[in-house]
């Protein structure tokens, strides 16, 4: 999910109606957590892809226009000493205009290579130029010990490599409970208690705090900063929503 795309105040008052309705068909499902992940997420990022494409619409349009106008400027019958200064302005738009394509890929925080509202120049371009060589995979070793170049066979070395060491290893159950009640408590048991209450709206709001910005979202596709920006919308949506989970232990795919 673009985060640039969530932060925009259109996209916040947009997103504010559109989570309104989507609270109507709570109705239309046997309880919230099926609502959430079969309903809300499906359509929040529907909803992000078409703004994302509009923007970029919108985009290609203002950048033809700056053309156009440059071009018209050029066919003209007026000095070059008028025609500079026009192409000039029109050109910084241009530039303007193509920093903000490149923001989204700005926003590494821990590189820290902006001031909170600076804009990116040359030497950011080509800071992010150089931190995309860097992170480029050239070459993997497979298991076997054959290396690989093409992307095609890296990504497929990865994801066999991924597979081998994130599947289940069988394990009996019955062994798994002797292991269980061999090993002490490591907690106390009014601690151990308390983690059976239900989640509280508090203890959300730090989990949130606590995330880091800009992160890659999870396989749902939605990030840390659709929580932050819709808190107000989501807040008493979601405490029922997890603890209808965490509660009944169900937990949708």
């Amino acid at each position: 999910m673009n985060a640039t795309l969530i932060n925009d105040e259109r996209i916040k008052k947009k997103m504010s109606h559109k989570l309104a309705s989507w609270k109507t068909h709570k109705r239309n499902y046997p309880d919230r957590t099926m609502w959430w992940d079969h309903y809300v997420k499906k359509q929040l990022r529907l909803f992000v892809r078409q703004e994302e494409a509009v923007c970029r619409n919108d985009h290609r349009r203002m950048e033809n226009h700056l053309y156009e106008c440059i071009y018209d400027i050029l066919r003209n019958n007026t000095p070059p000493d008028e025609k500079l200064p026009e192409i000039k302005r029109y050109k910084t738009k241009l530039v303007k205009l193509h920093t903000l394509r490149t923001e989204k890929v700005m926003l590494d925080k821990s590189a820290k290579d902006r001031i909170d509202g600076e804009e990116s120049k040359l030497f950011h371009k080509l800071k992010i130029q150089k931190r995309r060589e860097a992170r480029t995979i050239h070459q993997v070793r497979d298991t076997i010990g054959n290396i690989t170049e093409s992307p095609k066979d890296i990504i497929q070395t990865l994801v066999t490599y991924l597979k081998e060491k994130k599947d289940p290893i069988p394990a009996d159950s019955n062994s798994i409970a002797a292991m269980a009640d061999a090993i002490p408590p490591a907690r106390p048991t009014a601690y151990a208690e308390s983690l059976d209450h239900p989640i509280t709206l508090e203890e959300i709001r730090v989990a949130l705090r606590k995330g880091r910005r800009n992160k890659v979202p999870g396989k749902d596709g939605i990030g840390l900063e659709f929580y932050t920006t819709k808190w107000e919308n989501i807040k008493e949506d979601l405490p029922e929503t997890l603890n209808h989970m965490f509660m009944q232990k169900n937990i949708t795919k």
